[in-house]
């Protein structure tokens, strides 16, 4: 059955997740790189292990040799613009040279996860401006994850690949994600499974004691689950109310029926 529910468009509604620094290495040999012999010094940019294990969703991924998916622009902009991209892996690197001693530069930085031609943007931030000087100079940013601007909800659950569900990974929690599993109507939930297959889902109708509603793992198609009983549990992977397997349940918590995640299965509501 179609669903042609529409919701607003979200602006990028953001939460600030880490910082990190970038540093202006000392130019020490008194470097010259222009006609008049101004000092001149690079900007070095690395990507730390918890930087990396916070974009792509785990600390092993983050010191993998191949994360051919997760990329990340480093752009500076003022008195002088570049841009380099490296690679979203623990100790990957790269040095901006040639600025001038006593330039005023900002940085921005988008992270973000490639499949085919499609690029999805997951956390980007700017900085404020900086005055480069000789030494040691540290840029702050606050990197910040943006969500994705949804208008039909079953049309949008069904274009979802495992990329583009993968690269919000690091947003997915366990434990109680919803207090009240009405307010979850008409919402876009990731998740990932205890078996680790990622998925996204859509509750459709909410009429207590019982929900229905659409999801789909990535790379199947889409399917939906109507009468499903508060109380119960559901086993996302085989379609089943297994509570042996079960993904999620709707549980009394505290006198309201909460959305509760099992089994290490993990979930991130979208908006």
């Amino acid at each position: 059955m179609a669903i042609a529910q529409k919701i607003e468009k979200l602006i990028a509604v953001s939460v600030m997740l880490l910082l990190f620094t970038i540093t202006l290495t000392d130019c020490a040999s008194g470097t010259d790189t222009d006609d008049n012999n101004a000092a001149t010094g690079g900007l070095s940019f690395s990507v730390h292990e918890s930087l990396a294990a916070k974009i792509t969703g785990s600390e092993s991924t983050a010191r993998s040799a191949d994360l051919s998916s997760f990329y990340m622009d480093i752009s500076l902009h003022g008195d002088y613009e570049a841009t380099k991209t490296i690679p979203v892996r623990a100790g990957a690197t790269t040095t901006f040279t040639g600025l001038p001693i006593g330039s005023v530069v900002y940085a921005i930085v988008e992270a973000y996860a490639t499949s085919g031609s499609e690029r999805t943007v997951v956390y980007s931030g700017q900085s404020e401006d900086i005055t480069l000087q000789e030494g040691t100079n540290s840029i702050v940013l606050n990197l910040q994850a943006l969500h994705p601007v949804i208008e039909n909800i079953s049309d949008y659950i069904t274009e979802l690949n495992e990329a583009k569900l993968q690269a919000y990974e690091g947003l997915l929690q366990t434990g109680t994600i919803a207090n009240n599993y009405q307010d979850l109507l008409g919402k876009v939930i990731y998740f990932k499974t205890s078996n680790g297959a990622y998925g996204a889902m859509s509750f459709t109708s909410v009429n207590s004691p019982s929900i229905s509603f659409i999801w789909k793992l990535a790379g199947s198609s889409l399917r939906t689950k109507s009468s499903f009983q508060t109380g119960w549990g559901f086993d996302l992977d085989g379609s089943t109310t297994s509570d042996a397997n079960k993904d999620f349940g709707l549980d009394n918590i505290s006198g309201s029926c909460a959305f509760v995640a099992y089994n290490n299965a993990k979930f991130y509501i979208v908006n």
